[in-house]
């Protein structure tokens, strides 16, 4: 009645496809992946780990896990990663990593294990 096309595998798979582009496929194992045709944005759950990816037409995929970290990887090989305590991190793809704490205090590291304090305030990252 609604236009929804249902799908059944042999091996228990179910994809459903919707009038409006969309389809929804859930696996045997819990796992889901929707893909909304529209916007291109791809959303697969993983069901035993509780973490949602997200994938964008860009390339940048975000990763939510169930203690709530979020990471945030570019198609330029940047990654962001946002901690529940609050800490940044960021990893640019020349390999050079900064940490952002609560307490105000940033630290660069490099590839050659080089550490610095720094302080930036202008940084979106810094407290």
């Amino acid at each position: 009645p609604d236009g929804t096309t249902l799908i059944k595998y042999r091996n228990g798979t179910e994809k459903r496809v919707y009038k409006d582009g969309r389809s929804l496929v859930t696996f045997t194992n819990g796992d889901t992946k929707s893909i909304d045709n529209e916007n291109g944005i791809v959303i697969y759950y993983y069901a035993e780990a509780k973490t949602t990816h997200t994938t964008y037409p860009d390339g940048l995929q975000i990763y939510e896990f169930p203690n709530g970290q979020i990471e945030k990887h570019f198609s330029s090989g940047k990654k962001e990663i946002s901690f529940p305590d609050g800490t940044k991190k960021i990893i640019y793809a020349d390999g050079i990593q900064e940490s952002y704490f609560n307490d105000g205090v940033a630290i660069r590291e490099y590839p050659d294990d080089r550490k610095e304090i720094i302080a930036d305030p202008m940084h979106p990252y810094s407290h």
